[in-house]
């Protein structure tokens, strides 16, 4: 790894989409190098101006879509390039999966190929992407997320029953939530997992699981040196143990193997900015 990232866009979608998309980002990177793409509580729609490679856990390889589509993970997703990897990236809350991939009957993977879904508007975003364009993405990508989510379900409905679940706690608030959600509309408790499960692709608990893994990531990531049993607590798991082994689930590593990876990471960037 010879450069840090380098973040060249980071701008928010138009007013519209605020219900689906969380915002857009997108940066230059030299290689050769890998990243690990840590299990959260989003998804995001990937277009990348010379696609990397995705490395399996059997030391196969495969080179992803030029757009490439990320569902909510079971486990970290690597890639790895040998040249600059420029990349412009649109993340989207849990409940637009059920608009942006495919049907839930399809096969589940950790990746699906994009291209068609979002047509002209990527090999526009790569022309972009090659010509250090950065300023012109966002419009091209509140275009096309405007015709994909135009006549979609007002997220509302679907937001109100995820975003319950992403709070949930593992002290038994989860139940509780299902319940406050669907006392709220009149619904029974099966038929609020449907409509959870019809548009994130994922049960409230798996959601609320991905939430904890996610404020675990991001509270490691800014505060390296919190005790794991406070974290535990304010995470709402169990005890230590039962964070590690979660994390450990989700990351493929221990939450300490995570916080060494952040460091080097930042003394790269460090060496780079000082180089440079």
């Amino acid at each position: 790894m010879r450069r840090a990232f380098r973040h060249d866009l980071a701008a928010a979608p138009a007013a519209v989409l605020a219900p689906y998309v969380v915002g857009y980002w997108g940066f230059a990177r030299a290689g050769p190098a890998r990243h690990r793409i840590t299990p959260d509580r989003f998804v995001e729609v990937l277009i990348f101006a010379a696609p990397p490679e995705v490395c399996g856990s059997d030391g196969t390889r495969a080179t992803l879509p030029a757009c490439t589509l990320i569902p909510l993970l079971d486990g970290p997703l690597e890639i790895a390039w040998t040249g600059e990897l420029r990349c412009a990236c649109v993340r989207l809350q849990a409940w637009a999966a059920g608009i942006i991939f495919p049907p839930a009957d399809a096969p589940a993977r950790t990746w699906y190929d994009g291209t068609e879904r979002f047509g002209d508007v990527v090999p526009a975003v790569r022309a972009a992407l090659h010509a250090n364009a950065w300023t012109s993405i966002a419009a091209l990508f509140d275009a096309a997320l405007q015709r994909i989510f135009g006549a979609a379900t007002p997220a509302t409905v679907a937001s109100r029953f995820a975003g319950a679940f992403e709070r949930e706690r593992a002290d038994g608030e989860s139940r509780a939530a299902i319940a406050d959600v669907a006392r709220e509309r009149g619904l029974s408790r099966r038929q609020i997992e449907r409509h959870v499960r019809a548009a994130t692709r994922r049960s409230p608990k798996a959601l609320a699981s991905l939430a904890r893994v996610q404020y675990v990531r991001d509270t490691l990531g800014e505060r390296p040196g919190i005790a794991l049993a406070e974290l535990a607590q304010a995470a709402g798991y169990a005890d230590q143990a039962h964070l590690s082994r979660q994390f450990r689930r989700y990351a493929a590593q221990s939450p300490t193997a995570f916080v060494r990876d952040c460091a080097r990471l930042r003394a790269v960037s460090a060496r780079d900015r000082t180089a440079t």
